[in-house]
């Protein structure tokens, strides 16, 4: 008998009452194949595919199309105004998100959609390429995201291209704000304080690292950080510990730069903060430790 997790797939209809959401800008390269691997899923595909095309001047929109996908163009406004745009046109309570250079292995919905109960907001973990990390949750164990303070810190579990989230939790929660970095966190934060969220070991995307991709800006990622957690100040789960923790972790990720970069001056700059007290090395320590454990991790589901 066929299964989609733990439930009979002739109980289920012919289609997941899943959307799938994908915002494009640009990527006639790569679209295509983001919209068949949401099309191609096994034992059921999504209820529909929705690319939203976000101003491109190439011809995105034509080619996810032929995919087979639904196509609503846009002006450009950025990443987060379209996935609000699918959002809010998709038909179904559950939306599965998928940016447009990734793509899903087969199995994506069919291991996310049995965890769904309970919660608003299920994730996995994608393999990189070319390099072959791992990003998203990487522990052995399936997680259970009870609150933000859970996104902060060790590390953010959750990827958007692995996420399927409840749809009229997002939109209450007011949809992704317009951040040039961590959206998604900020995304998920909010979402959180609807409902518990879940992320499982196993690999069900593949992430492209490209010449394409915005890079990523340490101290700009650090400032939106750091806004978010003064946004959240009066909140239960942000503790002053947490916001040392994630001081901490920024610190960390600047000396390692420095190192690789051979500047000694701001190496010399982050070693001295890092190393002011025993909170900081407690920190610091707990860090190390989970980056270690999750480097030696073997997902539960690798490539076929």
């Amino acid at each position: 008998m066929d299964m989609i997790g733990d439930e009979p797939a002739e109980t289920l209809a012919a289609v997941l009452p899943v959307s799938v959401v994908i915002p494009c800008y640009n990527r006639a390269h790569l679209v295509g194949d983001a919209v068949r691997s949401a099309l191609e899923q096994y034992p059921m595909g999504p209820a529909e595919v929705i690319v939203v095309d976000d101003g491109s001047t190439d011809d995105s929109a034509d080619v996810a199309r032929r995919a087979g996908a639904q196509v609503i163009g846009q002006p450009n406004g950025g990443e987060a105004a379209a996935r609000n745009t699918g959002l809010r046109a998709a038909e179904n309570d559950w939306v599965a998100l998928l940016d447009s250079d990734d793509f899903w292995l087969p199995w994506h919905l069919a291991t996310l959609w049995p965890h769904r109960d309970g919660h608003v907001l299920v994730g996995s973990v994608a393999r990189v390429l070319p390099s072959g990390r791992t990003i998203g949750n990487r522990r052995r164990e399936t997680t259970v995201l009870r609150n933000p303070a859970d996104l902060f810190w060790p590390d953010n579990p959750v990827l958007p291209s692995t996420t399927l989230v409840h749809r009229p939790s997002v939109l209450a929660a007011g949809g992704f704000p317009n951040l040039p970095l961590a959206a998604d966190i900020a995304m998920w934060s909010r979402l959180l304080a609807h409902g518990s969220g879940i992320v499982v070991p196993d690999i069900t995307c593949h992430y492209r690292e490209h010449s394409g991709q915005v890079t990523v800006d340490i101290d700009g990622m650090a400032a939106t950080l750091r806004e978010l957690l003064a946004d959240a100040g009066g909140e239960a789960w942000c503790t002053r510990r947490l916001v040392r923790r994630v001081e901490t972790r920024i610190h960390w990720d600047r000396l390692r730069t420095a190192q690789r970069a051979g500047d000694l001056a701001a190496l010399w700059h982050e070693a001295r903060w890092l190393s002011a007290g025993p909170p900081r090395w407690d920190a610091l320590w707990r860090l190390l430790r989970f980056r270690a454990r999750v480097r030696s991790v073997t997902p539960a589901t690798d490539l076929a």
